[in-house]
């Protein structure tokens, strides 16, 4: 057992916590709306030997105001910084951090009330492990989306692949990581002001074990202009092929191929075709997915149907149906 396992076991045992085990990050730009929401559902957690660091990043709304009633607990710390975007927020918070674990959080989305007690379980059983996410289901302003929530659950030493062509993937407010992890591969990449979370858990595979639990245990806000998916899809896509593929290959060569690098552009440029509204630009992406990865049949049906008329479309599903 390590020392740090030593530390889980006896202060759950004890019950005595003279330290705080998880370190809960949450970065919070312009979120009075949510942030309540967000911060009630740390403390609503099963485990409670945690703190929670919310760094205000630059706000000018009333997000500060909204926080500051739930400075009465004792383990919660509200941080002012000046903006930076959601890595130098989540980086602020990790220097201020005390405890062997780091969660992250935004300042939108909620845990269920399991989250911290399963991924600190899941530490717990496996000392190798760097890095712990889970399931989500998505919600918005009128609840649950029904048949949204993930499903399976992988552990893996070598998740380097699956990450980078995103077989696997891990929601951000999901990740729980060994302070070690932090240690070794620094924080988040502040030049990157969205797929951050996706370069970082890219670096770290290269070095850690990596899991994500079958559980759901992330309520995952969609729909809000306020999102970043939202407002910023295309452009984390093209951060993504054209800065933070070519650095990590750069930084750990050998860990993906030229052809995980092709399916990983094909399925990029086949979603950004399903973004388009024109004739011609939606051909064009279909056609570069098909340069990338010409053994999709599915492109190639998208593809056809784009020169069929409307009408005929149409009458081929009835026929089909």
């Amino acid at each position: 057992m390590t020392e740090f396992d030593r530390q889980i076991s006896d202060s759950e045992t004890s019950g005595e916590h003279n330290f705080p085990l998880v370190s809960v990050i949450i970065p919070a730009y312009n979120s009075e709306k949510f942030v309540a929401e967000t911060i009630q559902s740390v403390i609503s957690q099963t485990y409670a030997n945690w703190e929670c660091i919310v760094v205000n990043d630059g706000s000018t709304d009333n997000t500060a105001e909204v926080v500051k009633p739930f400075l009465q607990d004792d383990r919660i710390r509200l941080v002012h910084k000046e903006n930076g975007g959601l890595s130098s927020a989540r980086n602020a918070g990790m220097e201020k951090a005390t405890g062997e674990l780091f969660a992250f959080l935004d300042a939108d989305d909620i845990w269920l009330p399991e989250k911290l007690e399963k991924s600190i379980a899941f530490f717990n059983q496996h000392p190798e492990a760097g890095v712990c996410g889970t399931n989500k289901q998505n919600f918005n302003s009128q609840g649950i989306i029904p048949n949204s929530a993930e499903t399976g659950g992988v552990y893996s030493s070598d998740a380097t692949v699956a990450i980078f062509t995103a077989e696997l993937s891990i929601p951000a407010s999901s990740i729980m990581i060994r302070r070690r992890v932090w240690d070794t591969i620094g924080g988040f990449d502040e030049h990157y002001r969205y797929a951050e979370d996706y370069d970082f858990l890219l670096r770290a595979s290269a070095e850690f074990p990596i899991c994500k639990l079958n559980d759901v245990l992330l309520n995952y806000r969609v729909g809000e202009k306020t999102s970043l998916s939202y407002l910023y899809g295309d452009k984390r896509r093209d951060l993504v092929m054209y800065t933070i593929i070519p650095k990590f290959r750069r930084l750990y060569p050998g860990k993906v191929k030229w052809y995980h690098v092709m399916q990983l552009c094909a399925d990029i440029y086949r979603n950004r075709a399903d973004r388009k509204t024109k004739f011609t630009e939606k051909t064009y992406w279909l056609l570069r997915s098909l340069l990338c990865n010409p053994f999709r049949l599915e492109v190639y049906y998208l593809l056809v149907r784009q020169f069929l008329p409307q009408g005929l479309i149409q009458t081929l599903k009835r026929l089909r149906g």
